[in-house]
C-alpha cells in the first residue's frame, strides 16, 4: 500500500528533487511560501525548516532564485538558529550565498552554537565560499580569525581577501608553504 503524503511533505520532496513546476503548483495548497516543517539535514533534526532553507542546503540555484523572487524570508531560522545562508555556506554554494545576501540575508547571524556563515565555510574548507563571504563584507570573530590565519599560513587563502579591515591584523600571517591553494582560480 502506497503512503499518502501531505501537501507539505510533497512540497519538500519536490524541493529536494528540484522540481520547480511541482513546487509552483503545490504552493497553492499551502499556507504561504514560508511554511515550515521538521526536517533532518545532515543527520540533525531541525524544526521550522522552510523551503528556502532546504533549497539553499541542496544548492539548486533555480529553486533558490524562485523562492527569493516570490518573497521567501531569507532570514527565516530553524530551532537551532540555522538560516539558509548557514546551510549554503557550509555546503559551498557560492551563487546561493550571493543571492541570499543580495536578498537581505544577514552575513553575521549566528547559530545556537555561535557559528557564523564565514566560520562554517572555513570549517568545511569551502575556500570559494570563504572568498565570496569576505567580498560581501563578512566580519571575523575570534574563531574565524584563528582559522583564517591557519589556512592563510598554509597557503589555502590569500591575505589579499582581508583588505584594510579594522578587526583583522594581516601582519599575523606569513605563508609557510609554497604551493597553489585548493580551488584557486587563475
Amino acid at each position: 500500500m502506497e503512503k499518502c503524503l501531505t501537501d507539505v511533505q510533497e512540497w519538500f520532496s519536490a524541493i529536494t528533487k528540484g522540481k520547480l513546476s511541482s513546487i509552483q503548483k503545490l504552493l497553492k495548497n499551502l499556507e504561504g511560501i514560508d511554511v515550515a516543517e521538521n526536517y533532518s539535514i545532515n543527520d540533525v533534526e531541525h524544526n521550522n525548516v522552510t523551503g528556502l532553507i532546504l533549497a539553499a542546503h541542496i544548492g539548486n540555484k533555480d529553486v533558490v532564485r524562485w523562492f527569493l523572487t516570490n518573497k521567501a524570508d531569507p532570514n527565516a531560522s530553524t530551532n537551532l538558529g540555522w538560516r539558509a545562508i548557514h546551510f549554503a555556506a557550509r555546503r559551498g554554494h557560492v551563487a546561493t550565498v550571493d543571492m541570499l545576501v543580495t536578498s537581505g540575508a544577514d552575513l553575521e547571524v549566528r547559530t545556537q552554537k555561535n557559528e557564523t556563515p564565514l566560520l562554517l565555510a572555513l570549517f568545511a574548507h569551502m575556500w570559494d565560499t570563504v572568498r565570496k563571504l569576505m567580498q560581501l563584507g563578512a566580519s571575523f570573530d575570534e574563531r574565524s580569525e584563528a582559522l583564517f590565519i591557519q589556512y592563510a599560513q598554509k597557503g589555502y587563502l590569500s591575505t589579499e581577501l582581508i583588505g584594510k579591515r579594522k578587526n583583522f591584523p594581516p601582519e599575523n600571517i606569513s605563508p609557510k608553504f609554497d604551493h597553489k591553494p585548493f580551488n584557486e582560480t587563475s
